[in-house]
């Protein structure tokens, strides 16, 4: 029942003291051995408690009251304050607490694919744990839970392979031009099937683009298919969506055709970026040595003939990632460079940084934060981070930090990276796990940890996703997953 005195004393006292100064004085008093009063600052608090709430303290204010105290604490001290005692135990595990943990995480290390109201107070701590064990467990370089899934795919060098940000949904382009998905949460790792099977060998580029503003998890995917001697192909692009169970939570995921058309370019695809309506394929083509861009408003297209603009740097490595719907970013020739797509052909870019030795193949997709947006690159044997600012007026101010420096970064090497993390696998040696500052990338940090994946020399990819705690590497099975979350 409501106790109004108590309720009046409570308010009084959060009017008194300073919240977060009351909340650090109680967590002094409660211990793992259940203190359950606390010594309160000032003089007229200390009146208000012993009049009103005697020996018994804490304990005697009201729930709504608790709550809005427990919610002031952070996920450790909250962990520790449910072992004092059965009442605050149960106001710790509390919907509004924990919808109140994960609304302070950013999106880059929290994602959640549903809306926040969906989600019960339990899920919301499984989801939150589940990523502070999985980082825990890797800078301490333990051992991670592994398992095997078979994809019945002939030749993952010639497919596509992604997780989606979250570490929950795997897409798996295969040569015979389906697309499938695996749930990684599930107690099995079935095929679903996303797209059906075109029936013919291809060689698959896969680029994914996730709505951000949508309320459940939402994003394009671009799929170009080539015939293995790169002599032309098809270019579709889907919409996916999550589909919702009856406890409002994801099931599975659907997909609805957008468009298609024909690639008209002959020459092997290097690389692909997709952002809204804008789409970026990087062919090599083998008789003149060349590599070039073509970009593509995929909405816009008409079959057979349809508008496309060409970026085609004198070098014979490029990449390209979008960093808007009409500015990308390209590396070619020891330049990394900002070019508005509405000045191709002539290819001029607005800013332009000298970056030698940079690796095109190993340019990260792009990494979006609050205030900027980022990409990795591999300089020689080291990694770089590009922090991209928005000045206003089609200005931007662009930041190169060094964020490693491994003894050796083969070309054949896919870099991966999710949030603060990024994985390499250096020839010959185990897959390495490394933490990195954005802010500060002359505090280089040893590596987190070191992975005997399996005995592929030159893997075709890997995939590192740290909200989830999960990397997935080529096996000689199909696909290894590596889960930190549960070592």
């Amino acid at each position: 029942m409501f106790n109004e005195p108590l309720a009046v004393t409570g308010l009084t006292l959060l009017a008194a003291e300073p919240l977060s100064q009351l909340v650090r004085t109680l967590m002094r008093s409660m211990t793992y051995y259940g203190y359950r009063t606390a010594s309160i600052y000032s003089a007229k608090a200390q009146c208000l408690w012993r009049l009103h709430m005697g020996e018994r303290g804490l304990l005697l204010l009201p729930e709504e009251l608790l709550i809005e105290i427990v919610k002031e604490l952070d996920w450790y001290h909250l962990l520790a304050v449910r072992q004092t005692c059965k009442r605050l135990f149960l106001v710790s595990k509390s919907l509004p607490v924990w919808q109140n943990v994960v609304e302070r995480e950013p999106h880059e290390t929290l994602w959640l694919e549903c809306p926040l109201r969906n989600y019960t107070a339990e899920r919301l701590e499984y989801l939150f744990m589940r990523r502070k064990k999985a980082e825990e467990r890797i800078i301490q370089g333990k051992e991670p839970h592994r398992t095997s899934i078979p994809t019945n795919c002939r030749d993952l060098r010639e497919a596509a392979v992604h997780l989606v940000h979250g570490g929950r949904w795997l897409l798996v382009a295969t040569r015979r031009g389906s697309l499938l998905y695996f749930d990684l949460d599930a107690q099995h790792h079935v095929a679903h099937i996303l797209i059906p099977e075109r029936g013919d060998d291809y060689s698959v580029g896969m680029a994914v683009d996730i709505d951000l503003t949508a309320p459940c998890l939402s994003f394009k995917v671009a799929l170009a298919r080539q015939n293995v001697n790169g002599s032309g192909g098809i270019v579709e692009v889907w919409q996916v969506d999550l589909i919702l169970g009856g406890n409002k939570q994801g099931v599975g995921l659907r997909a609805e055709g957008l468009a298609s058309f024909g690639q008209e370019i002959n020459g092997h695809l290097q690389m692909l970026s997709l952002l809204g309506e804008q789409l970026a394929m990087t062919i090599f083509h083998h008789p003149h040595l060349l590599a070039y861009t073509i970009i593509i408003s995929w909405r816009s297209v008409r079959e057979p003939n349809y508008p496309k603009r060409v970026h085609r740097p004198e070098s014979d490595g490029c990449a390209v990632r979008f960093l808007q719907p009409n500015i990308f970013v390209s590396v070619f020739d020891g330049l990394l460079t900002l070019t508005s797509r509405l000045s191709l052909p002539k290819s001029i870019p607005f800013l332009a940084i000298p970056f030698y030795d940079a690796r095109p193949e190993t340019l990260s997709e792009r990494i979006v934060f609050h205030d900027s947006v980022r990409f990795l690159v591999a300089v020689g044997a080291t990694i770089c981070a590009i922090i991209l600012r928005d000045q206003g007026d089609g200005h931007y101010h662009a930041e190169t930090i060094k964020i490693s420096n491994l003894p050796q970064i083969p070309y054949s090497t896919h870099a991966s990276h999710s949030a603060d993390y990024y994985a390499v696998w250096p020839m010959g040696q185990p897959l390495v796990i490394q933490r990195f500052s954005w802010d500060d990338g002359n505090d280089i940090d040893s590596p987190a940890a070191l992975i005997n994946v399996c005995d592929t020399d030159e893997p075709a990819f890997q995939l590192l996703d740290i909200i989830s705690g999960r990397i997935l590497v080529e096996d000689e099975r199909g696909l290894a997953l590596f889960d930190f979350a549960f070592s």
